[in-house]
């Protein structure tokens, strides 16, 4: 990966999508390694380049890039590291928003930002805002992906657990329930 970024520092330069892109793959093998602080500092700097590229060209390009750094660095944060900020909850909110903000329902990453949008929330304690959101991508995974996807699996196991969180008990168990009856139904098992 090192020398992967070199050749493109060569090339392009730092300042472009294509080493901030390269970086933010680096930070996620770091992560892999448990080299947590080199991951963090990777993902940081990844997105200060990109930010920067994105200020002077706008390009659909340079913005998907940005969308894809913006959710990675997200991800990173929301995991729980024991080496991670004391902000990384917020952090990865305001990032999570940010990358929302490029995007339009339905479009190309938008499901797996709105997905880990919806998460940060439920770790904030931001419940009623986390139940909206999963509740529209299990609309949004019906209408997209079927009554029988693994998509709308994980989208209705993401409401459940905000909806036991919430104390809602009885539609909790019907939507774990769906759940598993999608799964069942997904994995081509019979009831």
């Amino acid at each position: 990966m090192d020398r992967s970024l070199r050749v493109t520092e060569q090339s392009l330069g730092v300042q472009h999508e294509e080493y901030a892109g390269s970086l933010n793959i680096k930070g996620s093998m770091l992560e892999r390694a448990k080299r947590y602080a080199e991951a963090g500092a990777a993902h940081e700097q990844a997105l200060e380049i990109i930010r920067e590229v994105f200020s002077r060209r706008s390009e659909r390009s340079v913005e998907g890039t940005l969308v894809e750094i913006l959710n990675d660095y997200a991800a990173f944060l929301l995991r729980k590291n024991p080496h991670g900020p004391a902000d990384a909850l917020p952090r990865a909110v305001a990032l999570l928003d940010e990358a929302n903000a490029h995007l339009e329902r339905g479009e190309y990453g938008w499901r797996q930002v709105t997905m880990n949008r919806a998460h940060a929330l439920h770790q904030s304690g931001r419940l009623d805002e986390a139940e909206g959101i999963f509740r529209d991508l299990v609309g949004f995974c019906e209408e997209n992906h079927g009554p029988e996807s693994y998509e709308l699996s994980v989208a209705l196991r993401d409401l459940a657990d905000v909806l036991e969180d919430q104390g809602k008990d009885e539609e909790y168990e019907a939507v774990l329930l769906r759940a598993h009856e999608v799964d069942d139904a997904e994995s081509g098992e019979l009831l």
